[in-house]
């Protein structure tokens, strides 16, 4: 499965490099994460690709 890329401030991010490595110690419930995937769903939805 190839790894989704971002862009964060000018650098080149995988789905696999956390934002700052105190994250990768977090724990995160499911839940969490399905409301996370749910209201970026929603955010994506709503980009005006044309601004």
């Amino acid at each position: 499965m190839p790894h989704k890329m971002i862009y964060m401030f000018n650098q080149l991010l995988t789905s696999k490099q956390p934002l700052n490595k105190a994250y990768l110690k977090e724990k995160v419930l499911r839940i969490e994460i399905e409301k996370f995937k749910s209201n970026l769903q929603k955010l994506l939805n709503n980009v005006d690709y044309e601004e």
